[in-house]
């Protein structure tokens, strides 16, 4: 069965804003009835390149592993609207959903495809 992940980037100093949205993606899994997702989390030291939980968030969705990706904000995944946008696509080409949770509520993906 296909699975769903969280995908988390954790800055130096920002280790309680990332456990709040752990939960808070976490409790979204839930409330959509879906099983406790795995976690992806990197820890960047550049913004050269996608960290190393990225990459295998792209390897477990080439095999199929995860097929829904719960993240933050599509900020997670680079430094500016263009590069995130490139990242997150990179997922969907691999048959993966990024659903954003913005502010509390559940945001469509974004030309993603329905979730």
């Amino acid at each position: 069965m296909a699975g769903t992940a969280v995908y988390l980037c954790r800055r130096p100093g920002e280790e309680r804003r990332a456990a709040v949205e752990q939960c808070r993606l976490e409790e979204l899994a839930e409330r959509l009835g879906l099983p406790r997702p795995s976690l992806f989390l990197d820890r960047p030291g550049s913004a050269a390149g996608p960290g190393a939980a990225l990459a295998r968030l792209l390897a477990a969705a080439d095999t199929g592993a995860v097929r829904l990706v719960l993240v933050p904000g599509l900020w997670v995944f680079g430094p500016d609207e263009e590069e995130a946008e490139r990242r997150r696509t990179m997922l969907t080409a691999r048959g993966a959903f990024v659903l954003a949770a913005a502010a509390g509520t559940e945001e469509p993906p974004l030309r993603g495809g329905p979730v």
